[in-house]
């Protein structure tokens, strides 16, 4: 079978993000990125290893 012969749903099945990262793609500047990252960076928490232990232990239990 060629990939010509292929079924294109069976394409976007493999990749269903393909369409939302093309739209992405082309709206995406250095602006935006850096938004991005703020958001994500504004979002992070510090933990101790200790602090983390105990979570991690709790979660388990």
């Amino acid at each position: 079978m060629g990939v010509r012969d292929l079924n294109i749903d069976l394409i976007d099945s493999i990749n269903p993000f393909g369409a939302a990262y093309a739209v992405l793609a082309k709206s995406m500047n250095e602006t935006v990125l850096k938004q991005v990252q703020a958001a994500i960076s504004a979002k992070k928490i510090r933990i101790s290893p200790e602090e983390a232990r105990e979570l991690a232990e709790r979660a388990l239990r």
